[in-house]
């Protein structure tokens, strides 16, 4: 059963991570192009479309991950790896989550609002772009137990 879990955790990391990447990645490439509201109305749908997907994939992360570390039970000596995963990689998902969720949201309502001057992509970039490396950077941690 662990092993199962382990898979939808790989799996829920990889959709969150590839999600926030696809969707931050495709919004740079039309933003000059936002002149056109086709173009806007493209981004929009593709920002909204990729978010669910994202927080999906969180939410697979959160569940297995919560999951793996009761099979572990190492009670209060637990190893660095594995307090950097529940703490930090816990804490990081959920404010990801919320900050993306929110930075998302303004975003589609400036960008498919074709009355308001094109917008400003620095603030949903940087969530996502935050989140990934950090993930990253808790992924790594725990690479390194190995």
């Amino acid at each position: 059963m662990y092993g199962i879990s382990l898979f939808f955790h790989f799996s829920g990391l990889f959709l969150w991570i590839g999600a926030l990447l696809f969707s931050a990645a495709s919004l740079l490439l039309l933003r000059p192009q936002f002149d056109s509201d086709s173009m806007r109305q493209l981004a929009a749908r593709i920002t909204r479309k990729s978010m669910p997907f994202s927080h999906i994939g969180a939410a697979f992360v959160l569940l297995s991950g919560v999951y793996m570390i009761l099979q572990l039970d190492m009670g209060a000596d637990k190893p660095f790896w594995l307090q950097a995963m529940e703490k930090g990689g816990g804490a990081l998902l959920l404010l990801s989550a919320i900050f993306s969720g929110i930075t998302a949201g303004k975003t589609i309502k400036r960008i498919a609002n074709p009355s308001l001057p094109a917008p400003s992509l620095k603030g949903y970039v940087a969530v996502a772009a935050v989140s990934m490396i950090l993930s990253l950077a808790v992924l790594f941690i725990v690479s390194m137990k190995y």
